[in-house]
């Protein structure tokens, strides 16, 4: 699952440039004359569609930015969930083992149990 979210984030990042290039593709296929321009912007359909377009850019670039950042935080939350399963499976199975050791192995809990718990924060790190 982590990796086809790293994998969901390619296309996500390929498609920010797109509504840019819609936008500045609809204002230079603009072709309107001079006498066009002189009369007022409710009057001119092109320009009211114009406008239209660039709300439609405007709103799919901000849509997929926030795909990407659930995305991200999407990617972020499995694996430190992750992460810490990991972790707290091991020192479940570590307890575990400690537990059927006889007394004299353990030369102090303490002790044990500090460098169970500073193991096993390691491993979290390389996770």
């Amino acid at each position: 699952m982590i990796v086809l979210l790293g994998l969901l984030s390619t296309p996500l990042t390929l498609l920010a440039p797109l509504p840019i290039k819609i936008c500045s593709g609809q204002r230079a296929g603009d072709t309107r004359t001079a006498h066009v321009d002189a009369l007022p912007a409710r009057a001119d359909p092109m320009v009211q569609r114009g406008n239209g377009a660039l709300a439609i850019c405007a709103t799919l670039l901000v849509a997929i930015a926030l795909l990407n950042c659930l995305q991200s935080l999407a990617s972020w939350l499995l694996c430190t969930y992750t992460g810490e399963k990991l972790v707290h499976d091991f020192r479940g199975q570590l307890l575990f083992h400690a537990q059927r050791l006889s007394l004299s192995v353990h030369d102090g809990g303490a002790r044990m149990m500090l460098r169970t718990a500073f193991s096993t924060t390691r491993l979290r790190s390389k996770t």
